[in-house]
């Protein structure tokens, strides 16, 4: 909340953010190229958005005596959000396990119907994941060289998979 409520000119105001950040991370003995590895999914989608804005956003500001306009703050700001919200839910998902977190749902006073939708679709992902990777690597064996799904056969694919991950 703390860094969703700064605006696009207050980015110098994230910075402290990064230092907890990091204090956080380093208390909580996740491998860093586990984490860096994760954080860098979601980062390409934040630098692509923020692009956009240098295309229509050009009023001036000036930081730190440097003009900047308002495209490149924004780049910045979506950037730095970004890194900080995704990498505090690393670190978070990292150290907590889903029983504690449906439980501080459960305190926050989460309505119940969300927080059950949450623990099924945290228990029921590994299933279909697993499944999804059976399936595809018999289509593979029956297919010989060919490498995917065709687009025409997906349909069936896809309920195999829910079929059997449902049976599972």
């Amino acid at each position: 909340l703390c860094v969703m409520s700064c605006n696009r000119q207050e980015t110098v105001r994230l910075l402290p953010f990064i230092l907890v950040l990091c204090l956080f991370l380093g208390m909580s003995a996740i491998p860093m190229s586990l984490y860096f590895r994760r954080l860098c999914v979601a980062l390409p989608f934040a630098v692509f958005a923020g692009v956009w804005g240098c295309f229509w956003d050009f009023e001036l500001f000036c930081i730190w005596g440097m003009n900047i306009t308002g495209g490149v703050l924004s780049l910045i700001s979506i950037f730095l959000r970004t890194l900080l919200c995704v990498g505090a839910i690393l670190v978070l998902i990292g150290t907590t396990s889903l029983r504690d977190l449906a439980l501080g749902m459960r305190q926050l006073k989460m309505p119940a119907e969300m927080v059950q939708i949450f623990e099924l679709m945290c228990r029921y992902l590994g299933i279909l994941i697993d499944e999804a990777k059976r399936l595809k690597m018999a289509w593979e064996l029956r297919g010989g060289s060919r490498r995917g799904v065709m687009i025409s056969r997906f349909g069936s694919f896809a309920g195999g998979l829910l079929i059997r991950s449902f049976q599972r």
